[in-house]
């Protein structure tokens, strides 16, 4: 063989392998388990564009791709997401476990909790409502072309036009997912069908110029870099286009099966009226707490913390000179006293907002003696669209990219009582949520999947926890909201009764008002909202006690192990720093820190 033969013979091997490594890598299995976890988050979410919008990581980065397009909810692609989520759990547990101890080990921990959680879920991946009047994918449509498509550039106002043409067949995948659903007995509750439809009649009764889909897109455009006038000009006619020929249109298809859907709808409130409910609540329970917890356990659980917490309440609301009635009367007292609420109408909802900005202001301030490091992006206040007002929480958060979009209802300033924003300030933002998933979002060494994975207990855990964090760091600016932090903690322990009364004994909707009502003190319009809430979103409103519990656990036991040598900083760093994980990890791995730093071997506490 002549050398030219041969080294074309090397180079041609040289290729085919190349080539073998680049399709085990990406497609089949890779040599090494490190390139597989790094490949997950690509094979779930590289058609989930809908997750890529609401994960806030589709803003000047690869993912920007996905932003002319919508998630696929056809029975078809449930199909697929299925059937890939068993094959990747098959490949990671091909590979021999990492040693004991290490930061691949961890990795692995969690990807394959998650993974098997989601494939344990497999026999129940219709027995969601799909369309309910808590964040279905009705509504999913309108928030992300609201509040998440990126409207900064000349590419994502482009791409809004574009997807805007693709909601018709969003609307598609949603209807044939419901239609197999109902025939499945899978329907949503006859008063959540019913809001719906009333959703949907606001949504489509303007004019194309005067939906908020185009109002939106106006207002939002005006300061877009790099997009002449003119052509600004062009996608506003564009935009009202597409909104009067293609959204209106799909979205009138489905009114009309929401309306036939509402006489299929089984009586009752809670998944136990599903096929196979109990089954279906238990592995909610456990997705969502990460924890072999039971419906009995996590009612009881409920139960004592209920009235822990009020005799908590009581106590304070003593202190504050309200003695007369129950708890939760005086409370309800409390938020109708003039000064204790915001005016009505403009201005009430103008002082709502700079209420919101000056406590996430001073959350950050009175943060930054706790933690190693801040995330320095920044929380810019919104209200809430008003197509929205009647479904949305008080205040929820989207972080995107550095910085955090805080989202203020303002339907009704004069409902809202002012000790309450606080608290709420600290859970989205300053020390909670926008801490917690400023640090995941900027691991380091780790795979995508573990930057971007859902684990409630976790995040929503160490919200609650910040809730209190933030009362005991002394970053209330106000005695009486210290009152609102308690109310805040107990309404989360009564979740947990109210949850597992409706899904495991059965409650009726008005039984579990009546009882949220009764206890928490707080206004009708949001015990209903809650309430409703729990009934269509089963079990995760479970995760926020239980997880704040764990972590108020895990403080206590390094308090004792370390004495005098614990410090905040380091044990948040212990927490976060390795983002998300189910509690049981967490446990292991904080008790490993409390001996490295000198405090006993858990088997010797």
């Amino acid at each position: 063989m002549t050398r030219r033969r041969a080294l074309l013979f090397v180079g041609g091997a040289l290729v085919v392998a190349t080539g073998w490594l680049l399709h085990a890598t990406l497609f089949g299995r890779p040599l090494r388990e490190t390139h597989l976890q790094q490949r997950i988050a690509f094979d779930l979410f590289w058609d989930d564009p809908d997750m890529v919008a609401r994960g806030g990581i589709g803003d000047g980065s690869f993912w920007d791709r996905w932003s002319s397009r919508f998630t696929d909810n056809s029975p078809s692609r449930t199909e697929r997401l299925a059937a890939r989520k068993r094959r990747l759990l098959a490949l990671l547990r091909s590979y021999p476990l990492p040693e004991a101890g290490t930061k691949d080990r961890l990795s692995r921990e969690i990807v394959d909790w998650y993974l098997d959680s989601e494939v344990s879920g497999e026999p129940f991946r219709y027995h969601d409502y799909l369309v309910d009047s808590y964040g279905g994918a009705q509504a999913s449509v309108l928030e992300i072309l609201t509040e998440l498509h990126p409207l900064g550039t000349a590419g994502g106002a482009e791409a809004y036009v574009t997807r805007l043409r693709a909601v018709p067949a969003k609307v598609d995948g949603i209807l044939a997912g419901l239609r197999l659903r109902a025939d499945r007995g899978i329907v949503a509750p006859r008063w959540s069908l019913e809001k719906v439809e009333a959703e949907i009649e606001r949504f489509v009764a303007p004019p194309p110029g005067e939906n908020v889909l185009c109002t939106t897109f106006a207002g939002k455009t005006e300061a877009t870099d790099g997009l002449s006038a003119s052509r600004r000009e062009e996608l506003r006619r564009a935009c009202r286009r597409e909104v009067g020929e293609s959204v209106v249109p799909a979205y009138r298809r489905l009114l009309a099966e929401i309306r036939a859907l509402a006489a299929r709808s089984p009586a009752g409130d809670g998944v136990w009226r599903l096929p196979d409910g109990a089954r279906y609540y238990a592995h909610l329970l456990r997705a969502y707490t990460t924890l072999e917890l039971s419906a009995e356990e996590v009612h009881a659980l409920g139960l004592r913390e209920v009235e822990r917490l009020g005799d908590e309440l009581d106590l304070a609301l003593r202190q504050a000179g309200l003695s007369e009635g129950t708890p939760a009367s005086r409370m309800r007292g409390l938020a109708t006293q003039p000064e204790n609420v915001f005016p009505p109408g403009r201005q009430g909802r103008e002082q709502l907002l700079r209420a919101y900005e000056d406590a996430a202001r001073e959350a950050r301030r009175g943060s930054a003696p706790y933690f190693l490091e801040l995330p320095t992006g920044e929380v810019e206040v919104r209200p809430v669209p008003p197509h929205a007002e009647a479904t949305s929480d008080a205040v929820h958060g989207a972080v995107q990219g550095r910085r955090m979009l805080l989202f203020v209802n303002t339907h009704e300033p004069e409902k809202v009582p002012r000790y309450s924003i606080e608290t709420l300030v600290f859970h989205e933002t300053f020390p909670g949520h926008f801490v917690q998933r400023g640090i995941q979002r900027s691991l380091r060494g780790v795979p995508m999947i573990r930057r971007v994975v859902p684990l409630y207990a976790f995040a929503d855990g160490w919200a609650m926890y910040a809730e209190r964090l933030g009362g005991e760091a002394g970053l209330a600016s106000d005695p009486r909201d210290n009152l609102g932090r308690i109310q805040s903690e107990l309404w989360r322990a009564v979740r947990l009764v109210v949850d597992t009364g409706l899904h495991e004994r059965r409650w009726s909707r008005e039984q579990a008002i009546s009882y949220f009502a009764s206890v928490t003190g707080q206004p009708d319009g949001q015990v209903e909202a809650e309430v409703e809430r729990y009934a269509l979103q089963p079990g995760q409103a479970c995760a926020y006690m239980v997880g704040m519990l764990e972590f108020l656990s895990l403080r206590d036991e390094a308090r004792r192990a370390l004495g005098p040598r614990f410090r905040y900083p380091e044990f948040h760093a212990a927490l976060l720093d390795d983002g998300p994980m189910p509690l049981p990890l967490l446990r292991l791995k904080v008790q490993a820190w409390i001996a490295a730093q000198g405090g006993p071997h858990p088997a010797a506490r």
